[in-house]
């Protein structure tokens, strides 16, 4: 993704996101984000370019995978909430509250020990 950005993505952009089009928006002649459906068709194609079968790829596994690496990283849920477009921390940890099976008794072991 770094190297996306670093060398891919031009230097007159006015947006923060990632991804753009690939036309200037005759209006205003800026890139401007790529919309749902572009970006569904480049995550497809770069499925089929590594090898994996693309139909279990789609932009939302990517944004969980980046979710569940920050948790799993002991990023505060409220940090990672606001990175997602969440309002309530809630549906971040009703989503991601198990991230693993094993992270329940991990986590009772350690809190048992602390005692």
């Amino acid at each position: 993704m770094q190297r996306h950005a670093d060398r891919v993505r031009p230097k007159d952009v006015h947006t923060d996101r990632l991804f753009l089009t690939t036309r200037r928006s005759r209006k205003s002649g800026v890139l401007e984000a790529a919309d749902k459906r572009t970006t569904e068709i480049m995550c497809k194609s770069a499925a089929v370019r590594a090898g994996i079968d693309p139909k279990r790829v789609w932009p939302h596994v990517f944004r969980h995978s980046y979710c569940t690496y920050l948790l799993l990283q002991n990023v505060l849920t409220a940090k990672v909430m606001p990175l997602l477009g969440h309002s309530s921390m809630g549906v971040v940890m009703q989503v991601y509250n198990q991230l693993r099976p094993g992270d329940a008794m991990d986590d009772v072991i350690r809190a048992l020990a602390s005692n």
